[in-house]
C-alpha cells in the first residue's frame, strides 16, 4: 500500500486530476451562485444560497489551485507536504511563486482564494480578530473578469506541469 502512496505522491497526473475534479465542483457551485445572485435576499434562504455557493465556489476553487502549484512543485523535486506548509499547507499566494511567476492580478486572486481555503469557506471567522478585518477586503470575486484568470492561471500551470512531466 506505501508503494501506491510513494508512486501517487510524486505522480504530477494525480494532482492534475484533482485539480480538475475540484474545478468541476467549483464550476457548479459558481453556476448556482450566479442564478442565485441577482435575487434580492430578504429572506434568510436566500442570503443561505448565495452564501453557500459563493463561498463554496472560492473555497474549491482555492484547492484546485493548491493542487495545480503542488503538482507542478512535484515536477520540480519538491515535497508536496515539506515546501508547502505556508498557513497549513493551504497557502497558495504564498508559495505560488516557488513554482511559477506571477503577475500582480494572479498573486491578487491567489491571495483572495486563499483566505477561502484556509477560513472563509470554511468558518465563520478567522482565529484572529486581526485577520478578521485584514481579510475584509479579500472576500471579493469580479465577475467575468476573475473567471477568465482563473481559466488562464489554470491552463498555464496545467501546461507548465505538462512540459516539466514531459522532460523527465
Amino acid at each position: 500500500m506505501s508503494d501506491i502512496f510513494e508512486l501517487l505522491q510524486r505522480d504530477p497526473n494525480a494532482w492534475v486530476e484533482q485539480a480538475d475534479a475540484l474545478f468541476l465542483s467549483a464550476k457548479l457551485a459558481q453556476n448556482k451562485f450566479m442564478q442565485v445572485r441577482e435575487i434580492p435576499a430578504p429572506h434568510l434562504d436566500t442570503r443561505l444560497q448565495q452564501l453557500a455557493f459563493f463561498d463554496s465556489f472560492m473555497m474549491l476553487t482555492a484547492f484546485a489551485f493548491e493542487n495545480l502549484i503542488k503538482g507542478l512543485g512535484v515536477t520540480k523535486g519538491m515535497h508536496w507536504k515539506n515546501d508547502f506548509s505556508d498557513e497549513g499547507g493551504h497557502g497558495i499566494a504564498s508559495y505560488a511563486h516557488k513554482v511559477i511567476s506571477t503577475s500582480a492580478e494572479e498573486k491578487d486572486l491567489l491571495g483572495r482564494l486563499q483566505v477561502f481555503s484556509i477560513w472563509a469557506g470554511r468558518y465563520p471567522m478567522p482565529t484572529t480578530s486581526g485577520k478578521y478585518h485584514a481579510d475584509a477586503d479579500n472576500r471579493r470575486f469580479s465577475f467575468p473578469k476573475d473567471v477568465h484568470l482563473i481559466e488562464k492561471l489554470s491552463a498555464r500551470l496545467k501546461s507548465e506541469i505538462q512540459s516539466a512531466a514531459g522532460s523527465k
